[in-house]
């Protein structure tokens, strides 16, 4: 009687072990596939819904992508504006909980690594094939690299087609402009000036160097005389450019990438985009920016490698293709998609200015970053008429020798 019960229990017996076994494959195929990771996105506008719907229709294009792909992969993700994320990234990694990965935005990528927040990640050949050289190169350190690029833009200027017909092509145009009361709206900061600094003092494209001294002065020179234009006004907040040419207050505006949404919203066909003004030494070289994947440094292997995936599958061609004919104003970083620049005038014009413009290493971007504190006070004493710029020239000089490094 007792065998016979056993044989009784020995179908059920089978069926549990072959549920266990399976769901033991579902599990082990999940955790295969990456589990769950978090993802941090930075964004820089506060009160531009369409600037930042733009950053966030990016990612999560890219997200429904790859899902599509890693089925099993769960992605949660949120975004938080750039004058709260040290203090967000502080207080998630205080609690154990920061984000697997991050796409951050003109962020100094060495301070995040000084501060134990990020981790290096090092790139197979492939990987590397996938992302133009000069930009693994400008994130690398110690032959490791920071960060992945996601993308890739650079400054340009602005200006409503209402009041004016086009952009004009020099600093000089520009000052013209402004005697027949064009108003133009410029940033203050040395870094945000550093495409009319180059206009005076042009750069190699491997590293800062330091300007002449009467160089220097031209640049100071230039800065007094636009501020002695009633139409020229300078902007401590670069917001206020956007602003200001949103509500007609401004006519043409030194112009970020990244307003590029609002202003279209705001401005439709009135809006006009160009290169940006050249100097007496030559074109601008306007700062190449980057959107970068960087990695936390509180993940789990599972979760580190689903966080590469993630950041490398971005990069592949198809992807990049997509996001630049998306967005329409920004530069894909993988080197092999050719795009009908003809049909899209922003990408080309991104592109002309991405070729002149001057990218940074991570030291480079830091000592830039370092500049702005001490400079700032400088620039202010030119630009207000309370010093002139052959007592400051020599001043601003000392500044640079101390952070610009060969």
């Amino acid at each position: 009687m007792l065998k016979r019960v056993h044989w009784l229990l020995l179908p059920g017996l089978l069926l549990v072990v072959v549920l266990a076994l399976g769901l033991r494959r579902h599990v082990m195929a999940r955790l295969a596939a990456g589990g769950t990771i978090s993802v941090l996105v930075e964004v820089l506008s506060e009160d531009a819904s369409a600037d930042s719907g733009n950053a966030k229709q990016a990612i999560a294009d890219v997200l429904e992508s790859f899902r599509r792909y890693n089925p099993d992969a769960e992605v949660r993700w949120s975004m938080v504006h750039t004058s709260e994320f040290d203090q967000r990234l502080d207080f998630l990694q205080r609690r154990g909980l920061a984000p697997d990965l991050m796409l951050v935005l003109n962020t100094d990528l060495l301070a995040l690594r000084a501060r134990g927040q990020i981790e290096p990640v090092e790139l197979t050949v492939q990987e590397r094939a996938n992302i133009r050289p000069a930009l693994v190169n400008a994130l690398e350190m110690d032959g490791l690299g920071l960060g992945i690029p996601y993308v890739v833009f650079t400054g340009l200027a602005c200006f409503d087609r209402q009041h004016l017909p086009e952009a004009p092509q020099s600093l000089d145009a520009l000052i013209d402009l402004a005697k027949q009361e064009t108003t133009i709206g410029l940033p203050s900061s040395f870094s945000e000036l550093w495409w009319i600094y180059t206009g005076f003092n042009p750069q190699d494209s491997d590293a800062i160097e330091l300007p002449t001294p009467e160089n220097l002065k031209r640049f100071l020179r230039w800065l007094r005389l636009a501020n002695l234009q009633p139409a020229i006004a300078f902007e401590a907040d670069a917001e206020q450019l956007r602003r200001g040419l949103s509500s007609g207050r401004y006519q043409w505006i030194a112009c970020n990438n990244r307003w590029l949404p609002s202003l279209q919203s705001q401005l439709g066909p009135r809006l006009g985009r160009g290169v940006l003004p050249s100097g007496p030494a030559g074109p601008p070289q306007p700062l190449v920016q980057m959107r970068i994947w960087t990695f936390g440094r509180q993940s789990s292997h599972r979760q580190r490698e689903l966080a590469r995936r993630l950041a490398t599958f971005s990069t592949n061609l198809v992807q990049q293709r997509t996001l630049a004919l998306k967005l329409g104003s920004v530069i894909p970083v993988n080197p092999g998609i050719a795009l009908p620049l003809k049909a899209y005038p922003l990408i080309a014009l991104q592109e002309q200015q991405y070729r002149r413009g001057t990218l940074l290493n991570l030291q480079q971007f830091a000592a830039l970053e370092r500049l702005n504190l001490p400079a700032q006070p400088l620039l202010n004493a030119v630009i207000s008429g309370n010093q002139s710029p052959e007592v400051i020239a020599p001043l601003l000089m000392a500044v640079l020798e101390q952070e610009v490094k060969p």
